[in-house]
């Protein structure tokens, strides 16, 4: 009976001590983080999610790239996403304000672009504090998606007369040092201070001008916030995530240099929104650039892919469930003739990125097409600023760009009117303008979106004709964009949801064996004249070939093309390659690094060679 006793006692204890480890484990994550649920705004609803915080974040310098720290960082922009549900502007904020709420913080502050429908030029800014020792940490959120008419002001670059920033972007981290100083004065903080800025897309950029000034103003001492009130470079932690670029680079101001390795820039090189404004303008964004892996940057890539397809298929999006559509992205070319029936991948191209595609395009349209800030803002500007103000009067249409523009590409796409512009571009571009005005208005009006200005029709129709004129030596370019797969794939590369996988492969919170491939995006383009027979070895096994001016199909993701008279083959710059070749003339080799602006001319001739095969070394 004593035994039954202990034995009955011993199994209420386990099963005690098993409940309170479940109860514990149900708020607690890996290594003293707490899990926190979350909600944040996709498409027409609020999805569910959750990450880890903790405020040992913070211990360390801002300086220090922190994978877990960008994890909860993006989390907590997601949740400043303007919430869905209800038509009321006052309760917006509630996701981020109920993550405040549940990591600790207290004194919210929402400010009033936040609280009513947004403007063509405002922003919504959201500001919490936590006491960490003796010293506060003031958490800042800005709106970065949902935002409406605020759309108007991503395209607002300037001409650059009056600052070197683009000037939406300028005007909104204006309204974010204006939050911060109102938000001390109404709390009377004095004394030390840490900061935490973190935005996505508009909300990155936005966040990437504030945090970089503010560097500028600490460096010079500055009072910015009040003669009360001490930030340190060290105290100050700035997360941007797939963000625009913002900063004009000049002689007089490196924003890649150690005043703003406090700023982390998370990048994909697949998506098209990091890649604006253009480098072709001198745009660039201040502070680190964390590039997250792709073919062109890491070699195993296949490898990390199928674990970020894991993470990606745990989070639900207004997308596709789980579904990466990035790497199907084609390079298309046309066969002749009038029918879109003959358009079909390319074969002079082996693993041909969409990375790689959208900085060969977007070079050649700001080059030949849009020109510079002045002829931009003269003759575009205007226009476009006016489309998303009446796109977003009645709110008829969705909270995204991407889904804006897939909307207008299935219109012009379904419509059969394709064949039209086929047609001018390939014997009469002479009738492109006349042929796209119609075209373009009768898509935005079966869009449901009601223009009363001819500026802005005449905007798009400028923007498309300088877009196809500037390519008018190598139409395979806008071919490619003839595919709605091709434009799905694109569009798909911003999708949050899909950085937030990414982020979570590489975290120790997320999984016990996180990948930790090279975050620098540094790579090797080798280039040589068409017709020269190459090929390029890991060891002894080939990644990359050119025989009889074909691109050859090989077990590896290396991206390489034969096309318009040149071999370019992308080269992981963390390995080591042996390339072949009986041409020495002609060959070129530049190393590229994204961190630091920097790309290094490398004379092959110069490198070690045997024979009819030169070595490249490892970065």
């Amino acid at each position: 009976m004593k035994t039954k006793s202990r034995f009955r006692i011993l199994l209420a204890a386990g099963l005690l001590a098993g409940l309170l480890l479940l109860l514990l484990s149900s708020g607690c994550g890996r290594g003293g983080a707490t899990k926190v649920p979350f909600q944040y705004q996709s498409g027409p609803q609020d999805e569910k999610s959750y990450f880890y915080y903790r405020d040992s974040f913070f211990d360390h310098p801002s300086t220090e790239y922190d994978p877990s720290l960008a994890t909860a960082s993006l989390s907590f922009a997601l949740a400043a996403f303007a919430s869905t549900e209800g038509e009321n502007y006052l309760l917006r904020s509630k996701n981020i304000s109920a993550v405040y709420e549940k990591c600790g913080f207290t004194d919210l502050y929402v400010n009033e672009d936040y609280q009513k429908k947004p403007g063509t030029d405002s922003l919504g800014v959201v500001i919490a504090r936590k006491q960490l020792g003796d010293m506060p940490l003031l958490a800042l959120d800005i709106r970065g998606a949902n935002y409406e008419s605020e759309w108007a002001s991503n395209f607002t670059i300037g001409d650059g007369e009056d600052t070197a920033y683009h000037l939406g972007f300028y005007e909104a981290s204006e309204e974010i040092l204006a939050c911060l100083r109102e938000y001390v004065e109404k709390y009377q903080i004095q004394g030390d201070i840490k900061l935490w800025i973190k935005g996505y897309s508009r909300a990155g950029a936005s966040c990437n001008l504030a945090a970089g000034r503010m560097n500028e103003y600490i460096r010079d001492g500055v009072p910015f916030l009040g003669e009360g009130v001490s930030l340190k470079r060290e105290n100050l932690y700035a997360y941007c995530f797939e963000a625009p670029r913002g900063v004009v680079f000049d002689e007089s101001r490196y924003p890649k240099s150690e005043l703003f390795s406090n700023i982390f820039c998370i990048v994909n090189r697949n998506d098209p929104v990091p890649k604006v404004v253009m480098e072709a303008m001198n745009f660039t964004r201040f502070g680190v650039e964390i590039v997250l892996p792709d073919s062109v940057t890491v070699s195993d890539f296949d490898t990390v892919l199928n674990r970020v397809r894991l993470e990606y298929g745990q989070l639900r999006s207004f997308g596709d469930w789980g579904i990466y559509k990035v790497s199907d992205f084609q390079l298309m070319e046309f066969g002749g003739g009038k029918s879109l029936m003959s358009l079909g991948p390319s074969q002079e191209v082996r693993n041909w990125t969409q990375g790689i595609y959208l900085d060969d395009i977007l070079d050649v349209w700001t080059r030949e097409g849009i020109r510079d800030r002045v002829h931009y803002s003269q003759s575009m500007q205007t226009g476009l600023r006016d489309l998303f103000r009446f796109m977003y009067v009645n709110k008829t249409t969705s909270s995204s760009l991407k889904d804006f523009a897939l909307q207008l590409a299935r219109e012009i796409l379904m419509k059969g009117d394709l064949e039209v512009v086929v047609d001018d571009m390939l014997h009469n571009r002479n009738h492109l303008v006349q042929d796209l005005k119609p075209l373009l208005n009768r898509a935005i009006m079966w869009m449901g979106i009601n223009i009363d200005t001819d500026e802005a029709i005449h905007s798009m129709t400028h923007l498309f004709y300088t877009f196809i004129q500037s390519i008018h030596e190598d139409f395979g370019l806008i071919f490619s964009l003839f595919s709605l797969d091709n434009i799905k794939a694109v569009a798909s590369a911003h999708y949050p949801e899909l950085c937030l996988a990414f982020l979570r492969a590489m975290d120790p919170l997320y999984t016990r064996k996180p990948l930790a491939p090279p975050l620098d995006g540094a790579y090797y383009l080798l280039t040589a004249p068409g017709g020269t027979d190459i090929q390029v070895f890991i060891g002894d096994e080939a990644v990359a070939a050119v025989k009889n001016g074909m691109p050859l199909e090989l077990d590896s993701l290396m991206a390489c093309s034969a096309r318009n008279g040149e071999i370019r083959i992308f080269l992981p710059a963390h390995e080591s390659y042996r390339v072949e070749t009986a041409n020495k003339e002609g060959l070129g080799l530049v190393l590229t690094e994204p961190r630091q602006l920097k790309e290094s001319e490398i004379d092959p001739l110069s490198l070690s060679w045997e024979g009819n095969s030169f070595f490249i070394p490892a970065r």
